[in-house]
């Protein structure tokens, strides 16, 4: 039988949960208000579930600019690179709508619990398959549009700083989002996915 399986996640609010949550974040204590994520994940079937909790101030992730904290947990999660946009995403979404109900307007802790994990239909053979990124051709690397001065404004991504700061210079995807170039061909040297929508350069 062929393998019919695929990966499921799901971000939500904590509701009943004591606002003094013991923060891991070593520099938890200068960081006010935040959104406390627990990310559980099962990305392997029949292996154990990794866990991770990561701080991330409540402007930061509710402007979408948290990328590299929220990726950097999920690759000690052992999730692949190539998932990694769609959970961000989804906990972008769930601290989106958070941050709009009228319970949590003063509270300095929202609590999200986030899980992913791989699904797979009973009824057919189980065969995990390969979802380890590949990078992007060096052509399509290499044919990255540049981006002149005063056409975009805001900050990569991938490493949070300004995109015109002077020395690093942006390109630009065919789908349209905007990086450094130094940042944007180190990612496409190990996946092939666009960091903010997955669009997929040519391998």
């Amino acid at each position: 039988m062929s393998s019919s399986s695929y990966y499921e996640c799901e971000a939500w609010q904590v509701e009943d949960c004591e606002e003094d949550i013991d923060l891991i974040e070593e520099d938890s204590s200068n960081i006010c208000p935040v959104f406390s994520i627990e990310i559980f994940a099962n990305i392997i079937s029949d292996e154990q579930t990794f866990m991770q909790q990561v701080l991330v101030p409540q402007g930061q992730l509710t402007q979408g600019t948290s990328w590299s904290a929220i990726s950097s947990k999920l690759s000690q999660m052992h999730v692949p690179l190539s998932l990694h946009a769609t959970v961000t995403h989804k906990i972008i979404d769930c601290a989106r709508s958070a941050m709009i109900e009228a319970h949590n307007k003063n509270r300095n802790n929202i609590p999200i619990i986030v899980t992913v994990r791989l699904i797979i239909d009973e009824e057919e053979e189980v065969v995990v398959e390969d979802v380890r990124p590949r990078g992007a051709s060096k052509e399509a690397i290499d044919a990255l549009d540049k981006v002149e001065d005063g056409e975009f404004t805001g900050p990569c991504v991938i490493c949070l700083e300004e995109i015109w700061d002077g020395i690093k210079l942006p390109r630009r995807m065919p789908c349209s989002h905007v990086y450094h170039q130094a940042c944007i061909v180190s990612w496409l040297e190990n996946s092939n996915f666009c960091p903010l929508c997955r669009f997929q350069m040519p391998v």
